[in-house]
Formats: C-alpha cells, structure tokens, sequence
C-alpha cells in the first residue's frame, strides 16, 4: 500500500512524494448464513449457522440428507441449485438454505363427502379411484358443478345454493323485524 504525499519546496514549484507503507492490505471477511429445511430434514457442511470466509473466494457446501429425507435444492446464490455439493462464491453477505423433503409419506388419508363418493390419498402417489375407473369429482375446479348436457354455463354446487338461501333469509328476517 501507498500513500501520495504533496509538499511545497522553496524553490516555488510543489513536488509530489510517493511514500510506500509497511502496512499490508488485509483481507475482508464475509459473513455467510447457513440453514436446512426442515430441521430434521438434513445436515450441511459447513453446519447450520453463521460463519465468516475470507471474501472474494468459494466455499464448498454440501447438503446431507437424514433417513427418511432427500436433499430437493438449495436456496441461494449457488453455482448448482440441484446438486448435494456445490459451490458459493463469497463476495459480500449471503444466505443459503437446503431443502429436504420426505421420500414418502407414512400417512393414509381418507377424503369424503359432498355425495361424491369416498377418495383414498396414499403418501405422495395421488388420489386413487377404483380399478377401470377415473377420479371425476363432478366439480369444476372453480367449486361449480359441470353440466351433463354439454352446456357451457355452470351450475353453482349445492351447498353454495344453501348459504345464499340462509343468507337471504337472514336478510329478510332483519329488515321485517
């Protein structure tokens, strides 16, 4: 490191001095936040948490998934968002996430009601209808029962039909009393 000096000499011009340091540049830190989703889902190397790198260098980040888990992404400003290891190039402050999903799931949920008949929901594979049957639920994803005329307008499901009748009359029954 230097240091530009400007000092006038008596002969009346000004002469510029160039004074050179023994001081020596240090290198600047960055801090990086490290964190894995959800909690239980995994480890990273380096572990959750803060940590501090010399700036303007790469570090290696490596997502480990527990049993039951499966490394999905990484979050962040990452050379490979798909690989469990990769690189993060250490400029200024960063975050940086893991995310782990389960490979299945244990639970067997049973779905009915509405008078469309009863729907299974095993771990991650869907809804699951009778054999040689297909899973039409007779609703438009808009909650509006299709017609099976072929008809384009909608007809709203039952149980809207029912809050608007209480709703009207509860309205009645206000004005009149």
């Amino acid at each position: 490191m230097f240091y530009v000096a400007r000092t006038r000499v008596r002969l009346g011009f000004t002469a510029l001095v160039l004074i050179l340091s023994p001081v020596v540049c240090r290198a600047f830190e960055v801090a990086v936040l490290v964190q894995h989703t959800p909690e239980r889902g995994g480890a990273t190397t380096p572990d959750a948490g803060v940590h501090r790198f010399q700036g303007d260098s790469d570090v290696v980040l490596t997502a480990i998934p527990n049993p039951g888990f499966e490394f999905q992404y990484w979050l962040g400003d990452v050379d490979d968002p798909a690989a469990m290891t990769t690189r993060l190039f250490v400029n200024k402050p960063k975050i940086v996430i893991a995310v782990f999903a389960p490979t299945h799931l244990d639970e067997e949920v049973s779905l009915s009601g509405g008078g469309i008949g009863e729907v299974q929901w095993l771990g991650s594979g869907g809804p699951v209808a009778s054999p040689g049957e297909s899973f039409d639920s007779g609703f438009s994803s808009g909650g509006f029962r299709k017609r099976d005329n072929g008809d384009e307008g909608e007809i709203p499901e039952p149980a809207t039909m029912v809050l608007v009748a209480a709703g009207m009359l509860a309205m009645t029954r206000r004005r009149s009393g």
